[in-house]
């Protein structure tokens, strides 16, 4: 298959690459996967344990503990991504590193991050308030924010501006890039559960039992699976403006001869 970097690849190529990449990376993304959904489960359920204790002898009490039980849904998988990403492009580059140093990577990269995706956000719903098309439109413009802050270290506005740039004319393939994997594994799931509503016995527990399992390993994986595609498109949209902006700087002293 041909580098992430030589070209700019269709949208089929950058299908096949993120499948691929994702089958290599099954068992770290399955792993990653399963201990942030434990971890968030697990923090949500305390969390609300505290809050229905505290809701009647203290109010005030009880609304941090809602609000810091908002923070860390949020901010879990943020910390899933950024150790997701910095995972691939280890791979990508061929150096070795150890969990411990992704993990320790990660953590000093996590607020940053977290502050530019808080950013994105209220970009969004702002957006969002004109109407829901304008928002989904800025939704793919800023999908590859998060990683030009994980992997260029740039700050939260200027890893929006960047993301704009890259994706700028560019914004359908990248629609279609995060749309197409999800879309057979929602058919069957969907479909799955049309059998167990209207059919009848012995398929009707099967199809309930498999789509629920599909709905599920669909919900636990979608983070890994659109940290990997975000990565693929991240890094062949950013090589592309290297090559240009190269090229840019070769001509330059030959214009300026001229």
């Amino acid at each position: 298959m041909v580098s992430l970097t030589e070209k700019e690849l269709s949208l089929s190529v950058i299908i096949r690459y993120s499948v691929r990449i994702f089958i290599k990376e099954f068992k770290f993304l399955i792993a990653a996967s399963l201990a942030f959904t434990v971890l968030v489960l697990v923090s949500m359920f305390l969390l609300m344990f505290l809050t229905t204790q505290l809701v009647q002898a203290a109010p005030v009490l009880a609304i941090l503990v809602f609000i810091m039980m908002m923070v860390l849904f949020t901010l879990i998988p943020t910390y899933q991504m950024i150790l997701v990403t910095l995972k691939l492009n280890s791979r990508i580059q061929d150096v070795k590193v150890s969990l411990g140093q992704l993990l320790k990577e990660s953590y000093a990269k996590l607020f940053p991050v977290y502050g530019g995706v808080l950013l994105m956000v209220v970009y969004l719903l702002l957006w969002g308030l004109l109407l829901i098309i304008p928002g989904i439109y800025k939704t793919y413009k800023y999908i590859l924010a998060p990683s030009s802050m994980i992997l260029k270290s740039l700050s939260a506005r200027e890893a929006i501006h960047y993301s704009q740039t890259l994706t700028a004319g560019r914004w359908w393939k990248t629609l279609l890039s995060f749309l197409l994997p999800f879309l057979p594994m929602m058919a069957l799931s969907v479909l799955c559960q049309l059998v167990a509503l209207w059919g009848g016995n012995p398929w009707q527990n099967m199809a309930l039992f498999t789509g629920l399992i599909v709905s599920w390993l669909t919900g636990v994986l979608q983070y890994s699976i659109i940290a990997v595609i975000t990565f693929v498109l991240f890094i062949n949209y950013d090589s592309q403006g290297k090559a240009v902006r190269t090229a840019e700087a070769i001509e330059a002293p030959e214009n300026s001869a001229v």
